[in-house]
């Protein structure tokens, strides 16, 4: 009988033990609310839908002319953006760091001079300032006379690479020849005849070369204007003419050096 009443009792304590636990308010966990990152927004003055990295603003998008990408690298010019194919235009529309490359410029001189050039190296160095002096400006390197001597061909001073493929430009912007073999090939897909600063050349059209087709040397142990260093007005020298495609792009006739004529610069 003692038993049963004890048992009773601890039946009576658990259910009441039960009962207090249902009546008992539940302590509700807090919540924890987490916020967005915030958006980082960039302008895209070009319209290219590709923003301007100076220009981060964080928060939000001011106007449909802010964009999440930073990646333009000139946000004044809608053909410079990370989509974009490169084109012979002095831009550097890929935005991969490099202007033009897969393209190789060439240009006739703006100035003139007679067949006393400083030989060869006198000629490369009028060809390198020109470059450099370019407005617009051209693709920074070197730029070398194609000019041959009695000890130079032309077609070995202007590519270090005479299988490359790029696509060889005149400062207008239009193909002149589609790799190396294809300059030398006889004759041009369009003529050398802008200068530097892509102007059409006009007056003087005649250029300074002694250079066959195939970029050699044409009068060879003749010495054309004493190897472009020439002192007697009766020594003569060979030249092209930069209104032609054909082969008389390079070699036309021959004429007295103290004749004053243009030369064909190529980037190397």
């Amino acid at each position: 009988m003692q038993l049963l009443q004890s048992s009773l009792k601890v039946f009576l304590l658990i259910g009441m033990a039960f009962w207090l636990a249902g009546c008992l308010p539940v302590e509700e966990e807090e919540e924890v609310s987490v916020s967005a990152p915030a958006t980082s927004w960039y302008k895209d003055a070009d319209g290219d839908t590709y923003g301007d990295p100076g220009t981060e603003i964080v928060g939000d998008q001011p106007d449909l002319s802010w964009v999440e990408d930073n990646t333009d690298c000139d946000d004044t010019n809608a053909n410079a953006n990370p989509s974009e194919l490169e084109t012979a235009d002095r831009v550097d529309n890929d935005c991969d760091g490099e202007v033009d490359n897969g393209f190789k410029y060439a240009f006739v001189t703006s100035s003139a001079p007679t067949g006393n050039l400083g030989g060869l190296a006198g000629a490369d160095t009028i060809c390198q300032n020109l470059a450099d002096a370019a407005v617009p400006a051209l693709p920074a390197g070197t730029y070398t006379a194609w000019l041959s001597s009695s000890l130079e061909d032309a077609r070995d001073r202007v590519t270090d690479d005479q299988s490359n493929t790029f696509t060889y430009v005149n400062t207008g912007g239009v193909g002149i020849a589609a790799g190396f073999v294809s300059l030398v090939d006889g004759g041009l897909d369009s003529s050398i005849r802008f200068d530097e600063s892509s102007t059409l050349v006009a007056g003087v059209t005649e250029v300074w070369t002694d250079t066959n087709v195939d970029g050699t040397s044409f009068s060879g142990g003749t010495v054309s204007c004493k190897d472009w260093t020439y002192q007697d007005e009766h020594d003569f020298g060979y030249y092209g003419s930069s209104q032609s495609v054909g082969s008389q792009w390079t070699l036309v006739n021959g004429q007295d050096c103290e004749q004053f004529k243009r030369l064909y610069c190529i980037q190397k």
